[in-house]
């Protein structure tokens, strides 16, 4: 076993058994690199990703190729679910080194981790066209023998296109404050740009593969929100009601595939990733908002049916008592005539223990603002020592609630 298996990270733990000798990333790996004066490989991938567990199997399940590793490498394992940060860096370099990126990403630097060879994929042997990664790793592992010059020269060059993309991206980062006219000026460039790669029949934006966008979707339903703009909900709407009727949603499990390989969303890829189900989450809930539409809450609903229960479940916005802000489903609760029945059956529903904060974005017509209005029953909430009034700030900041006119805030208002 190497050294992934006292990981947290499920990926990291799923490579303990390779015979590459992985380390996670940190400086025990560079120091040894630094040490034995040995290239860096970086291998970058996520549970997920089909591709990454196809060269996993091929590659890193090989002693050949193991060997090759630990003879002239330092070999090292990144989950980019986990780590973020070093995923968007190395994906610089390789757009940077080939024009496009995907994962597993499959990056050779230098002991200091200065990036001097990057890709993605590669098969275990020569394959239609691909160099097998047995031969690449031995032609990079002769160029850092024998020509370190080269290598270094390789090695500055990349680290200049990262550090020019990561200049950009602080730059365009801060942008015009949201309350000026020129934020306004720059939604509604955006959105009319949107507007011309947008697919009018099936939603989404550009043809097959087709992703869901869901920052895109949000772009479109601020901008609705600030100006009222037709078009913009409407690429918003058109495109949330395809994916969920379409196969890109997982009618029976719930959730939704990274992308669809037509333009109909019929067609998943079969991966999911965390990351697209919680930006997606935000994008219903805040299209529910906007348009008070419950089939944006109520995306499992389907599930249920197929099981012989046919009362909605709702995404809930839940707060544990770790602090960790998730979207959990739940069936509407039937009211028993119990006291706090409503929120002591969405309780349940959600799986959580007695000492968890709930903060559920109300729905007024169905009574769920019960679920807040029970926080007071609940021992020892997420933040004990917080007031209405800072309960309400959180919630606000959350957008949990949106106005100060809502019946809720008066509710808890006048419990303070």
């Amino acid at each position: 076993m190497n050294r992934l298996g006292d990981e947290t990270s499920p990926y990291l733990r799923q490579h303990a058994d390779n015979p590459v000798d992985w380390y996670p990333w940190g400086e025990e790996a560079l120091a040894r690199a630094k040490s034995e004066d040995k290239p860096l490989f970086v291998s970058v991938g996520y549970a997920a990703c089909h591709w990454c567990h196809v060269m996993a199997h091929e590659s890193f399940e090989d002693d050949e190729i193991a060997a090759l590793l630990a003879e002239s490498f330092v070999s090292i394992k990144i989950d980019r679910e986990e780590r973020p940060d070093l995923d968007a860096i190395y994906m610089a370099a390789v757009l940077a080194q080939n024009g496009s990126g995907g994962w597993p990403m499959s990056v050779f630097c230098t002991p200091d981790g200065r990036p001097f060879f990057a890709g993605t994929y590669f098969p275990r042997s020569d394959r239609q066209g691909y160099p097998g990664f047995g031969r690449v790793g031995t032609a990079l592992a002769d160029a850092w023998a024998s020509q370190r010059d080269t290598v270094e020269r390789q090695a500055d060059s990349l680290v200049v296109a990262v550090e020019q993309q990561v200049t950009l991206a602080d730059e365009l980062a801060p942008g015009p404050s949201e309350n000026t006219p020129e934020f306004g000026a720059l939604l509604d460039r955006v959105a009319e740009a949107l507007s011309k790669t947008f697919d009018p029949e099936w939603g989404g934006f550009g043809g097959a593969p087709k992703f869901p966008r869901p920052t895109l979707i949000e772009l479109c339903l601020r901008h609705h929100a600030r100006t009222g703009d037709e078009r913009s909900l409407t690429m918003a709407t058109t495109t949330l009601d395809a994916m969920a009727a379409g196969g890109m949603y997982d009618h029976l499990a719930g959730g939704f595939a990274r992308y669809s390989t037509d333009r109909e969303w019929l067609v998943p890829h079969f991966e999911k990733m965390l990351t697209d189900q919680a930006l997606l989450a935000r994008a219903y809930l805040h299209a529910w908002q906007l348009t008070g539409r419950d089939a944006y809450l109520v995306m499992p609903q389907m599930r249920g049916a197929l099981l012989g229960d046919t009362r909605p479940v709702f995404l809930a916005p839940v707060i544990t008592r770790q602090g960790v802000f998730k979207f959990w489903p739940f069936k509407l609760p039937l009211d028993d005539g119990r006291p706090n029945a409503w929120f002591e059956s969405a309780r349940e529903g959600l799986e959580l223990s007695k000492n968890s904060w709930v903060c559920m974005k109300p729905d007024l017509s169905l009574g769920a603002y019960r679920i807040l209005q029970a926080i007071g029953d609940i021992p020892n909430p997420v933040w004990p020592d917080k007031s209405v009034n800072e309960l309400l700030e959180i919630a606000f900041r959350g957008r949990i609630i949106d106005s100060e006119d809502h019946p809720l805030v008066r509710r808890l208002r006048g419990a303070a």
